[in-house]
């Protein structure tokens, strides 16, 4: 179920999914478009205590030599008690080393709609919404952090305060910038798409795609 397919900075085309497990228990697996036919699969993560749901699930992105996949794993008994796991493999997928937690934040809350990116030197950019914030003043962040093959490369950066608490993000590169597209969120509700973009190691202001003004109670 939930199968999502992603290009790879090789060229190839790759499908992920997850496979219901008996005991509770769920797989993260793939397999690559090889010509006219998909390779055999392969697994990336079994577990159990993953949080499994049809908005907001796994992904499988390709680096130069490199396989990352992240899947969303329970951290407490809350409802949305969960984060966000990725593991890589530097062998096209034979083999995964151990997951690690993409955000440093350990709370009992929302980590997910995450989102990863090849880099053109081989390492991944990621940006998620991290929900760190939300017993404090109810407000979802929108974060990034760079990683490779042996986990994160320093801290986690916020990009935007406030986003909407439950939408899927996107990212890509163009020209060397890092541009993220997701659902914003203001004081007063407005949920419009923003973009936020990365140049020359900096990250630009915040600006809308377009004044919607779409305004929902949820």
């Amino acid at each position: 179920m939930y199968p999502r397919v992603v290009r790879g900075a090789d060229g190839k085309v790759y499908l992920s999914w997850i496979r219901k497990l008996a005991g509770r228990r769920h797989a993260l697996e793939f397999a690559r478009l090889e010509q006219d036919a998909f390779s055999d699969v392969r697994t990336v993560a079994t577990g159990r205590g993953w949080f499994v749901n049809w908005a907001d699930f796994p992904s499988l992105a390709v680096a130069d030599g490199t396989l990352a996949a992240h899947w969303l794993e329970r951290n407490g008994r809350g409802r949305y008690s969960y984060g966000v796991r990725v593991a890589c493999s530097t062998d096209e997928g034979a083999t995964w080393q151990s997951p690690f937690w993409l955000h440093e934040d350990r709370q009992l809350t929302e980590h997910g709609f995450a989102t990863l990116v090849p880099t053109d030197d081989g390492d991944f950019e990621a940006v998620w919404l991290d929900g760190r914030d939300l017993a404090k003043n109810g407000k979802m962040t929108l974060r990034t952090r760079r990683f490779d093959a042996s986990g994160p490369q320093g801290p986690g950066v916020e990009l935007d305060q406030q986003v909407c608490e439950c939408c899927a993000t996107d990212a890509g590169f163009s020209d060397g910038k890092l541009i993220t597209v997701y659902r914003d969120n203001t004081e007063k509700g407005i949920r419009d798409i923003s973009v936020v973009r990365r140049v020359d190691g900096s990250w630009s202001a915040i600006a809308s795609c377009a004044d919607d003004g779409w305004k929902h109670p949820g």
